[in-house]
């Protein structure tokens, strides 16, 4: 793509991108200013879907958040999931907006379809009915129904000579280069040419409106995906983080360095990383199914394919802290919690690309 088609691209996506920094920057915001009684949109279909996986009860202590006192185990704000919702949100907006709003997929994604061809037809009715005059009050006779002519929208009383157009000005007559002379229906044919030609200043503004309503509805959809996807994998590390730290300990794997502090660390890294890749590669497949995909997008090698999970990820869990300076609090705390996410993150993606090798040279094969 040159420098002419970026700016393009750009230039139709710039309002979705500043929308989703905007959304972002709140949630992050919002977050980091919650308490546990203002996350139980999320904390309690989190603990009832823990409880449907493991059968531990969990009760919520307000202030808390939701308790085990048999296994001493919280569910915590810091519990919530609130951030891998940022990041999954973040991915989807930014990675997928430019392909939902380009159109060629609303075809196959009917949810998406519905809000920009409902607005569309909306704004054709109306500009029809502003070319035509009907918004004015008038008796229903006068109105351009379909069929109906023009003798019959006269008052009964008016000759058919009068001038219709009711301004005071003589009607014009047959060698007048008006409505029935050669010349005059030329006139008037290059007129209505040129009238229809011309775009209505109106126009413009339902057409930035209909561009800018399917990357809007793409933006919803992301939040509602992220929210789904944050419960069901929170769920799922939730439930490692408590039986896995009792497992190695049992193993006697767990010694002076395998701390449950950074154990934690790991389980939330790899259960959160992971899932990440998961759904940008679910995503990727979804809109590479329907006719049009993928024919003028060249191909991406195994690990360009992470980088905008990769990317959001550090970006949200070290960038931002990094930026708040984070780092210089703690005691090389930061430090240590940043190794270990590049540890784990470096460990997944190097699974990833084997299972992705292994699964082309058996494709190759068969």
């Amino acid at each position: 793509m040159d420098i002419r088609g970026k700016l393009h691209f750009l230039r139709q996506n710039l309002f979705i991108y500043i929308m989703g920094v905007l959304l972002i920057w709140g949630m992050k915001h919002l977050y980091s200013r919650a308490d546990c009684d203002s996350l139980r949109w999320i904390l309690g279909p989190t603990a009832r879907w823990v409880e449907a996986l493991s059968g531990i009860p969990f009760t919520y202590e307000p202030g808390m958040g939701y308790v085990n006192h048999g296994l001493r185990y919280l569910i915590a704000p810091s519990c919530s999931g609130v951030q891998f919702m940022i990041i999954t949100a973040a991915m989807l907006i930014f990675s997928f907006s430019h392909l939902w709003v380009g159109g060629r997929h609303l075809a196959g994604l009917r949810l998406g379809r519905l809000p920009w061809m409902g607005f569309r037809h909306l704004t054709g009715l109306w500009r029809w009915m502003r070319c035509h005059r009907l918004t004015e009050l008038r008796p229903w006779t006068e109105l351009p129904w379909p069929g109906l002519r023009l003798a019959e929208s006269r008052h009964p009383e008016a000759p058919l000579s009068e001038n219709p157009r009711g301004d005071g000005s003589p009607p014009e007559s047959a060698g007048s280069p008006g409505t029935t002379g050669p010349s005059g229906t030329r006139a008037a044919a290059s007129g209505r040419n040129a009238a229809a030609a011309a775009p209505a200043p109106d126009s413009q503004r339902p057409r930035a409106i209909l561009r800018i309503l399917p990357g809007l509805a793409w933006i919803a959809i992301s939040l509602l995906l992220s929210y789904g996807f944050t419960i069901f994998v929170n769920g799922l590390r939730i439930v490692a983080a408590i039986y896995l730290p009792y497992f190695f300990r049992r193993s006697g794997v767990s010694g002076s360095w395998l701390t449950p502090d950074r154990l934690h660390t790991m389980i939330g890294a790899v259960v959160y990383f992971a899932s990440l890749l998961t759904i940008h590669r679910l995503a990727g497949l979804l809109f590479d199914r329907f006719p049009g995909a993928g024919k003028d997008r060249p191909s991406t090698p195994v690990l360009g394919k992470c980088l905008a999970p990769l990317f959001w990820y550090f970006f949200i869990v070290l960038g931002i802290p990094f930026l708040n300076r984070a780092s210089r609090r703690g005691n090389g705390q930061f430090a240590e919690f940043a190794l270990l996410v590049a540890l784990c993150c470096g460990t997944v993606l190097l699974l990833y690309g084997l299972g992705v090798l292994v699964r082309r040279k058996i494709q190759g094969r068969g």
